[in-house]
């Protein structure tokens, strides 16, 4: 699945496809695919563009998803990308 939502391609990427647990967060993702080819989540094109926005700041807040199972999986690939690829969560 996949699609666009502010400024930037989204995916999910789920590991076992139909086979569980499908559990968001563990094994499926959502991934954000940027106009200059970065992978990553939580940042928005036009805060990566602005000069007031803080992306660190605002990537952080999007990671804190990841530990609400209603926003899950949203935040969750990024604090496993930034993490050495590791479930620090």
């Amino acid at each position: 699945m996949s699609g666009f939502y502010n400024g930037m391609a989204y995916i999910l990427v789920d590991t076992n496809g139909a086979s569980g647990p499908n559990i968001a967060g563990r094994d499926y993702w959502v991934l954000s695919l940027y106009n200059d080819a970065v992978i990553d989540s939580g940042v928005t094109e036009a805060c990566r563009k602005s000069s007031t926005c803080d992306p660190v700041e605002e990537r952080e807040s999007y990671y804190s998803n990841c530990d609400d199972p209603g926003n899950a999986p949203d935040g969750c690939f990024g604090r496993i990308l930034n993490d050495n690829w590791e479930m620090n969560y």
